[in-house]
């Protein structure tokens, strides 16, 4: 039975390191621009041409701050901690905005208690309607997540991405999901409806 216990816990680590591995990979292969002809970078708020839409693209969540752990990231709470995109081989790194926050909920059900950084990412875009394949990572954290999306001619759309959140046990021995634990995913919305 030991032996059996091993084995199983030997092959799970291999798997999840694997899983790891090609993350980074792929991560790494996305942060190339194979393409500069995909979407351009919208300043300032024009009627639309015909043939294009345009997407405002938006992240915040929150880390720990700089420093509280001894092992793991260096950047993680800094502005250097970057979000990636690449939109149909069009790729950029984007920068947030931070902010130190303090968050306290006397009955702990929110995910984002206590003091951390938050990031703000926000990006407005305009592109041919039509089909996309969208990618976003932490390339920090091995981090990503991929979608197709469907525009339509002469649309303005907003796309969220929510953090999910890793988990810890709690004092009761059940999962808390909070962000000093990191970021595991992330949820896609496309005006309001989860993709």
């Amino acid at each position: 039975m030991v032996r059996f216990v091993i084995v199983v816990m030997a092959l799970s680590m291999s798997l999840l390191y694997c899983g790891c591995a090609y993350n980074a990979k792929l991560i790494n292969s996305m942060k190339s621009s194979n393409r500069q002809d995909v979407f351009q970078d919208l300043f300032e708020t024009s009627s639309i041409q015909p043939g294009y839409s345009d997407i405002k693209i938006v992240a915040s969540f929150k880390t720990h701050k700089p420093g509280e752990y001894i092992y793991g990231s260096k950047v993680r709470g800094t502005p250097e901690y970057k979000l990636l995109m690449n939109i149909d081989g069009q790729a950029v790194l984007l920068r947030g905005l931070t902010r130190e926050e303090e968050n306290y909920d006397q009955n702990h059900q929110d995910s984002e208690v206590g003091i951390g950084i938050r990031y703000l990412f926000n990006r407005s875009i305009r592109l041919k309607a039509g089909k996309h394949k969208i990618f976003f990572a932490l390339p920090e954290d091995e981090v990503m997540v991929e979608r197709d999306i469907v525009l339509k001619d002469g649309s303005s759309n907003e796309l969220m991405l929510e953090p999910i959140y890793s988990s810890t046990t709690g004092l009761a021995k059940h999962k808390v999901f909070n962000f000093s634990a990191g970021i595991n995913g992330f949820w896609l919305k496309l005006n309001g409806k989860y993709l």
